[in-house]
């Protein structure tokens, strides 16, 4: 009995996670990077510093500089994410390194009715390393993690891969990516692994056109849109699963010179989150991103912050 109530309570405190939406480990399908959650993660074909060690790792060395990136998500149910990473840009490679750690730890524990017996985290964490090539117009990567989970008193590790491909055309007006995310496995937690959810991403990206006013051309103003089309890979669970079916990403981004850049993503499919808001504001070598993802389950609002510096 005691066992069947504290797995209850994992269970419990997993739904509270977003880990039965997401179906597998929630920091693999939640973007670390403030940037990307801005645009609803429609970024398989838009480089976003070492945050595309998670969308594609491709996009790596279609960088103009290299770059630090730090970003804090304050997710629903006072989950808090927490990402770090390097980009290392080179003329025609780039090499990243990075960490992301997601997990809560005011969960209650009871074995009966009544006190509890006092609180206990759930903890995810993920260190990775990227490679990306790019010859002419083609950029080929690849990224591998070392995946960590503990809830309550247990602990398992894993790993996963990232492998990519991106192209940039028209001028390099025009952005293709197509990724295969998250293929690997995680050891028993308890008794059963917790799933690594393997998806198929493939987006295009571009901007639609540019005004610049006659009397004031410091300040054009550039319409960008992009969209990913994401597959689950390997069985599937839960039909209510937004990673169970077929869905899309789109995003339309406004940019004002080299200065703001606007955005709003849209998520298809079964989702608590299916829009999201964002501003970035570029000052020289340092960037500042901010998104906002309103749920619709009565959860709350999560809020991001990231900062970019590059050298």
């Amino acid at each position: 009995m005691r066992s069947l109530v504290l797995l209850l309570l994992i269970s419990f405190g997993a739904i509270q996670l977003g880990l039965a939406q997401n179906g597998g480990i929630n920091l693999l399908t939640i973007s670390p990077s403030s940037y990307a959650l801005s645009k609803a993660e429609a970024t398989t074909s838009i480089p976003d510093g070492s945050g595309s060690i998670y969308s594609n790792p491709a996009l790596l060395v279609y960088e103009d500089y290299s770059s630090l990136d730090l970003s804090y998500t304050l997710w629903v149910a006072n989950i808090q994410n927490i990402f770090g990473g390097i980009n290392f840009l080179r003329e025609n490679s780039a090499l990243a390194f990075s960490f992301y750690n997601s997990g809560a730890d005011d969960y209650e524990q009871y074995n009966r009715p009544g006190p509890s017996n006092g609180n206990f985290s759930v903890q995810y964490l993920s260190l990775s390393t990227a490679y990306a090539y790019k010859l002419n117009n083609i950029s080929l990567g690849v990224s591998a993690h070392y995946l960590r989970e503990e809830v309550y008193t247990y602990a398992a590790n894993g790993y996963a891969f990232n492998v990519g491909i991106a192209a940039q055309m028209v001028k390099d007006r025009i952005n293709l990516g197509l990724s295969l995310n998250n293929l690997g496995e995680m050891e028993a937690l308890n008794t059963e692994p917790t799933t690594v959810p393997g998806l198929f991403k493939m987006g295009i990206s571009g901007d639609v056109f540019t005004y610049t006013h006659p009397k004031n051309n410091t300040l054009p103003l550039t319409l960008a849109v992009s969209g990913d089309y994401v597959h689950r890979l390997g069985p599937e669970g839960n039909a209510s699963n937004e990673f169970d079916s077929d869905h899309f990403n789109f995003a339309v981004l406004l940019k004002v010179s080299d200065i703001i850049e606007l955005s709003s993503g849209y998520r298809t499919g079964e989702t608590a989150r299916p829009v999201s808001l964002g501003i970035s504001l570029l000052t020289g070598d340092i960037s500042f991103n901010y998104s906002l993802l309103p749920f619709e389950t009565g959860f709350g609002t999560a809020h991001s912050l990231g900062i970019q510096y590059k050298f």
